[in-house]
């Protein structure tokens, strides 16, 4: 809301988000694909052959406003209070990570994000035959904004350099 509201009263020309809005005061033009996993440290991910093999365990997650787990859950008609012990809510997705790592937690985490940490085998990804929803990143710009024709090029530039 915090980043709208900035965008409505022209305190930022543009945002590059994942983030859902409905505004038709808004132009929004997606960018590039962000394909979500459910992760745990490995010696975690290799006991969970079935959802029910969750049950002991804790969830992190952003927020219950804005739950990541949404993007594994809803394709897979769970919520999270069915199927973990604990759920914890920690704000960001760097806390989730830290908490993965450090506290023997799950978490669905977008996967540019935790890409390096799965090529180490820091973390597994945790039943990957089950489907998991994607989502975009866009860039969020006002309508009739000065700058329009320059935040469209700069839209179509970031559609052709992949996240890192």
């Amino acid at each position: 809301p915090s980043l709208t509201s900035a965008l409505l009263s022209s305190e930022v020309d543009v945002v590059f988000s994942s983030m859902r809005v409905d505004n038709p005061r808004l132009h929004i033009q997606t960018t590039h694909p962000e394909h979500y996993v459910l992760v745990a440290k490995p010696h975690l991910a290799s006991q969970i052959k079935s959802i029910s093999d969750l049950k002991p365990h804790t969830l992190v997650d952003i927020s219950s406003s804005f739950p990541l787990f949404r993007y594994f859950g809803e394709s897979n008609q769970l919520r999270p209070q069915e199927i973990f012990s604990h759920y914890r809510f920690l704000g960001t997705i760097s806390a989730l990570l830290y908490w993965v790592l450090k506290q023997d937690a799950f978490a669905v985490l977008p996967l540019y994000f935790v890409q390096d940490a799965i090529a180490t085998q820091e973390i597994s990804v945790v039943l990957p035959q089950l489907e998991v929803q994607h989502d975009h990143f866009r860039l969020f710009w006002t309508k009739n904004h000065w700058a329009e024709p320059a935040i469209t090029q700069l839209a179509e530039f970031l559609r052709t350099h992949p996240l890192k």
